[in-house]
């Protein structure tokens, strides 16, 4: 079974922090990263200044991440630093052309890449690339592999069609939900209770954002199915002790 990882994100762009573009692809990755098991323990976005985003990377390592998966910056321009900066936040200070993104490039543009074309191929020596096919044949605007970090590109749909490139996990984490009718606050205790008894598992509590209003909604996360689901039961019976009427909304569990 392929193993969970810690995984941090840092969404890369000036674009970003100043509006003109909005970040779908955070929550892209994260919702790909439930999907495999991993847990996305922290999220950063950062303008295209290099350090910056080695700055943000280090900070990402520090904070226990495994595995970085970064958007952004991977073209030919003077604001494309991303796959650079990896490279130097983890002490790699040489670069060289890669030949694969060479032969790529020569592939995309009909002709042997001269002149800036050839700046998305110089890279951090340690690098490689992992290319999708392209639905038309050939292949598809790669993956940027610097050692723990994988590079990805802006652009939302091209960082669709890459995650099926990225490290695959052992699934979904068990994962329990249930709502009671009340206020949040009503829930406090009966959480609080169950938390202590179950202090590895994730809980998470709320309130209506939508109709139908006076209900809560409840979580429970884990890594063992029976865990979360004792602590669901548990968890029912302490909102039942204060009256709270409750509902189980969703439930998933490892085979």
């Amino acid at each position: 079974m392929t193993a969970a990882k810690q995984i941090a994100v840092v969404i890369i762009g000036d674009e970003i922090l100043e509006g003109s573009t909005v970040d779908l692809n955070s929550t892209t990755l994260i919702n790909w990263a439930a999907g495999q098991g991993h847990q996305v323990i922290s999220v950063q976005t950062v303008g295209d200044q290099q350090a910056v985003i080695v700055e943000s990377l280090r900070r990402a390592r520090a904070d226990g991440a495994e595995l970085i998966i970064t958007t952004g910056g991977v073209g030919p321009t003077i604001d494309d630093l991303t796959v650079e900066a990896v490279g130097r936040s983890q002490g790699m200070t040489a670069d060289h052309e890669l030949p694969e993104m060479l032969e790529a490039l020569a592939d995309w543009i009909g002709e042997e890449p001269s002149g800036v074309r050839r700046r998305t191929a110089t890279v951090p020596i340690g690098t490689h690339v992992v290319f999708p096919d392209h639905p038309r044949g050939g292949r598809g605007w790669p993956i940027f592999v610097v050692g723990d970090t994988y590079c990805l590109p802006g652009i939302p749909r091209l960082v669709e069609t890459l995650l099926a490139l990225l490290p695959t996990g052992p699934g979904p984490r068990p994962f329990s939900k249930i709502r009671f009718k009340g206020r949040e606050a009503q829930g406090a205790r009966a959480m609080e209770c169950v938390a202590a008894e179950y202090p590895e598992l994730s809980f998470g509590s709320y309130p209506p954002t939508k109709e139908p209003r006076g209900w809560v909604s409840l979580t429970v996360r884990g890594d063992s199915s029976l865990r979360v689901e004792a602590a669901t039961q548990a968890l029912i019976e302490q909102l039942a002790i204060d009256q709270l009427e409750t509902e189980r909304l969703e439930t998933k569990m490892n085979a």
